[in-house]
């Protein structure tokens, strides 16, 4: 952290510049004082463009406070400025705001494939936190007509890479949630619902796809530059009303299924291995960005035994 304390002309080795932590009546830092022991600390004076900075490395909790910074120039005091330093324990990273259906709340700065570290998720209430597993909700007026969804903790699940993936996101979940990975690492991230309405995909194409049992099947949904890890790509049995597969969530759950999501030379393209009977049917491949559809491929898949022919 830098903070100017004053902008002058008069070089710095003519300056005084103390540093007083006022909520303890304690002086920090008195420049210039050269000393070795002084040389060790995390609060360091410079001149920079004329600025007078104070420079704080390695910030602490304990650094919290209020804070005097004075500068004098033989016995006359050219400038104070008061500065409250608020340190949190946690990075705060960027809202997320739901794509449809589900919501993936990250855990790093920086998009990650896989992290070995434990990860813990809770959520923050009243600078209280709650382990998603105890959260309850304001319950909803006996007369109330609102869809009554699963808890929080049953539709949050944590991904191999730290992030949580929350299904069906609605309003009671907007909160402010909290990951930790280690004693020195956590972030902190907050939940915001979309007043806009989803933009639903104008047309719909149609295909019908022959297949024997016991074969594997590709499909293409959607053809586009955006690269997979933006997208919501959602596979809905229509005969069934019946969510199939939702990404992303590569939870070792989900990669165990038989249906896959993958992105190859622009196509973004489901795969179904060791098609059954069973898998008789029509489907819906919804592709999303945000809250834009961008694309609905419906297929009728058609499934026939080993020697039968269509």
């Amino acid at each position: 952290m830098s903070v100017s304390c004053l902008t002058t002309t008069h070089p710095l080795q003519s300056l005084t510049v103390k540093l007083h932590r006022t909520n303890q009546d304690k002086d920090i830092l008195m420049y210039p004082d050269i000393s070795p022991a002084s040389e060790h600390q995390r609060w360091s004076v410079r001149k920079d463009a004329e600025n007078v900075t104070l420079d704080l490395k390695d910030v602490r909790l304990s650094d919290d406070g209020l804070y005097d910074c004075q500068v004098y120039k033989d016995q006359d005091c050219l400038h104070v400025i008061r500065l409250n330093l608020k340190v949190k324990e946690c990075k705060t990273l960027d809202s997320v705001h739901p794509t449809p259906g589900s919501v993936l709340l990250p855990c790093s700065e920086h998009p990650l494939q896989h992290r070995t570290e434990q990860v813990t998720w809770k959520v923050i209430i009243d600078h209280q936190l709650t382990d998603i597993s105890q959260y309850r909700p304001p319950s909803h007026p006996s007369n109330s007509t609102k869809k009554l969804l699963k808890p929080l903790y049953e539709r949050a699940r944590q991904l191999a890479n730290g992030s949580l993936l929350i299904r069906d996101a609605e309003y009671t979940d907007e909160l402010w949630y909290r990951c930790r990975v280690n004693e020195k690492t956590c972030y902190e991230v907050k939940l915001l619902m979309k007043v806009a309405t989803q933009r639903s995909c104008k047309q719909v194409h149609h295909l019908n796809i022959n297949c024997v049992q016991g074969d594997n099947m590709s499909v293409s949904c959607l053809t586009t530059t955006h690269p997979l890890q933006s997208l919501t790509v959602k596979l809905h049995r229509t005969n069934q009303d019946k969510d199939i597969l939702m990404y992303p969530d590569i939870s070792p759950a989900s990669e165990h299924q038989r249906w896959s999501v993958r992105k190859d030379a622009g196509n973004v393209t489901l795969d179904l291995k060791n098609i059954r009977l069973s898998d008789d049917g029509l489907y819906d491949c919804q592709v999303y960005k945000d809250q834009d559809c961008l694309n609905v491929i419906r297929f009728h898949i058609k499934v026939k035994g080993e020697n039968a022919s269509f």
